[in-house]
């Protein structure tokens, strides 16, 4: 059953603090509510107050009072401590299913913000200081599970500057999104394809025989290619380079895999194509409506990889976003054990 208070807080965020890659923190983006500490804070007041006016004891009255103040200028210290405070969301390099994206944020305060942590769905992940009129860059982890373009959930902001008695935060939308590669699954019915011979089923991936010249080494190189000979004199690296013969491409075909599930099949090519990069041989793409020519490279493995991560997805197709499970989830963001800090059994 949908919570209708949950969907109600959602749609009064999202009118409250829209989506925007740059957002300025201020008296519409931050909210400010007693922590755990401020409570406690109060009670003990509160018993002070009863006990001053008991025995009407001057002293007690003026600690509490005392009290009372630095209470409230608490209040605008918190505030003050986050407003002002720039940030901006930047692009997201690739991954691929399963891992983890790092999101970059970038952030600046003209009079300094101190102590404020970031996460997502209320667990926070690292805390930043931003020293006055000093541009500090920070990541935030985001796990993906599916492939093509994903948005991240709300960025839970929040800070217990100064005394821990309150906690100033904000759900914010810096409008990122990563490009997320199907997971690279190893057919089982197809041998590795940087070992065995010229065959059909592993898309003639063999290099030219003809030598063409000697290159620094570099990671992911066959060992197989190594030149030792210049290494025992300059005791460098090279890797023999070998023409590419004409005719002789590889082909990563859909219809390669029939029967296959559409996601697995996409796994089972993503594995092809980081492969046939591996091979020093240039490599095409055919997909159902969708054909690369075959080349070789940084740029025609991230096209090919991209058809694989959007193919069959619209252009503006975003996955759903999860929002905060549970009945009044954002109070037990702010009373978690930890500040920001959801400890949920599973």
């Amino acid at each position: 059953m949908k919570n209708p208070f949950k969907s109600r807080f959602q749609r009064w965020v999202d009118r409250r603090i829209p989506a925007k890659n740059e957002i300025l923190l201020g008296h519409r983006q931050l909210f400010i509510f007693a922590s755990r500490a401020g409570w406690m804070f109060a009670a003990i007041l509160v018993l002070m107050l009863v006990g001053a006016t008991n025995y009407q004891n001057s002293l007690g009255f003026a600690l509490s009072f005392l009290l009372l103040a630095i209470g409230l200028l608490t209040i605008l210290k918190s505030f003050s401590n986050l407003a002002g405070l720039r940030l901006t969301g930047l692009a997201a390099a690739p991954v691929f299913a399963g891992e983890n994206a790092l999101f970059a944020i970038m952030g600046k305060s003209i009079k300094g913000s101190y102590s404020v942590g970031f996460g997502y769905e209320g667990i926070t992940q690292t805390w930043v200081d931003f020293p006055p009129g000093e541009t500090i860059q920070f990541s935030i982890k985001f796990n993906t599970q599916h492939r093509g373009w994903q948005k991240t959930s709300r960025i839970y902001l929040h800070s217990e500057y100064p005394l821990g008695i309150l906690r100033c935060w904000s759900w914010l939308d810096l409008q990122q999104q990563v490009l997320v590669y199907p997971k690279p699954i190893r057919p089982a019915e197809v041998d590795d394809l940087l070992d065995g011979e010229n065959d059909p089923l592993k898309g003639n991936i063999q290099p030219g025989d003809d030598y063409e010249e000697n290159r620094r080494y570099q990671t992911g190189d066959s060992p197989r290619h190594i030149d030792w000979k210049i290494y025992a004199k300059v005791n460098e690296l090279y890797t023999k380079k070998f023409n590419q013969p004409k005719g002789n491409e590889i082909w990563l075909n859909w219809d390669q895999f029939p029967g296959v599930e559409k996601e697995l099949r996409l796994s089972y090519l993503c594995y092809q194509v980081l492969g046939s990069e591996k091979s020093n041989q240039a490599y095409g793409l055919k997909l159902p409506h969708v054909t690369l020519g075959p080349a070789q490279g940084a740029a025609h493995q991230q096209h090919c990889l991209t058809a694989l991560a959007t193919f069959g997805k619209a252009v503006d197709e975003q996955p759903h976003i999860k929002s905060p499970k549970g009945w009044f989830y954002w109070l037990r963001v702010l009373y978690a054990k930890q500040p920001g800090v959801i400890n949920d059994k599973k």
